[in-house]
C-alpha cells in the first residue's frame, strides 16, 4: 500500500502492483496532494495501480468519484478500483475513462457467496499440495482439507457482474477463492486474495 506520507516509496522499491486508498475508512482516501506525490515519483503507471475504496458516506461518494476522475487523467493506462460500497458503482460507470476495471472488494464478495460443496465436487488435491507448504497454513494446522466447504456465487449474481464491468473479485478466505475459482476461469474474472490476515469485522466509525 502507498500512503500519502511516503511518496519515495514508490520510486524506491519494486512491485508489480501499487495499493492505493483504504478499504475500511472513507477519510483514508488519498488526497490531491497524495496523488500529485506519487505522480512525480513515477508511481501511477497503468497496468499496476489499484484504488481501494470503502464503504461511502454520500459525501464519500462524491469525494471517491472526483479521485476516480483525476486518476484517469494521470494515469496512462489501465487501472483498477476495489468497489465495496454498491453506492459508487454507478457514478464511476458514467466517467470517460477507458481504462478503468472495477473489482468487487472482499467486503461485499463474501456476502453474495452460497455457502456449500456442490454435489460431486472437491478441492482439487494437485490445489492442495500446491497450498499445504505456504508457511502460513502451517502455522495455522493447514486447514485446507478435501472435505472442506467452500463458497461459489450464483450464476445471476455472475451475469450482473459482468453487466456491470466488474472485472475481478477479491477474497477474505482462500476457502472463498477454492470455491469460486472455476467460476471465475470461466467468466475471465479475476481474483485477487488477502493472505496470511483476514478482516474479522468493520466499522463506519474510523
Amino acid at each position: 500500500f502507498l500512503r500519502g506520507d511516503a511518496p519515495d516509496l514508490a520510486s524506491g522499491m519494486r512491485a508489480a502492483r501499487w495499493y492505493i486508498g483504504d478499504e475500511f475508512c472513507e477519510r483514508r482516501l488519498p488526497s490531491d496532494a497524495a496523488v500529485e506525490r506519487w505522480r512525480r515519483a513515477g508511481a501511477l503507471k497503468g497496468d499496476r495501480i489499484t484504488l481501494v475504496t470503502p464503504p461511502l458516506t454520500g459525501r464519500g461518494v462524491a469525494r471517491a468519484t472526483e479521485l476516480v476522475s483525476r486518476l484517469a487523467d494521470r494515469i496512462d493506462g489501465r487501472f483498477e478500483v476495489v468497489i465495496n460500497d454498491w453506492g459508487l458503482l454507478r457514478p464511476l460507470k458514467g466517467l470517460r475513462a477507458p481504462g478503468l476495471e472495477f473489482v468487487l472488494g472482499r467486503l461485499l464478495s463474501g456476502s453474495y457467496a452460497r455457502t456449500g460443496m456442490p454435489a460431486g465436487k472437491t478441492v482439487p488435491k494437485a490445489l492442495l499440495r500446491e497450498l499445504a507448504p505456504l508457511p502460513f497454513l502451517r502455522r495455522m494446522g493447514n486447514p485446507v482439507e478435501d472435505d472442506m466447504i467452500s463458497d461459489e456465487f450464483s450464476e445471476p449474481f455472475l451475469r450482473f457482474m459482468l453487466e456491470n464491468r466488474i472485472k475481478g473479485v477479491e477474497f477474505n478466505l482462500i476457502r472463498h477463492l477454492l470455491g469460486a475459482r472455476d467460476q471465475l476461469r470461466r467468466n475471465s474474472l479475476k481474483a485477487h486474495v488477502y493472505w496470511p490476515y483476514a478482516f474479522l469485522a468493520w466499522s463506519r466509525f474510523c
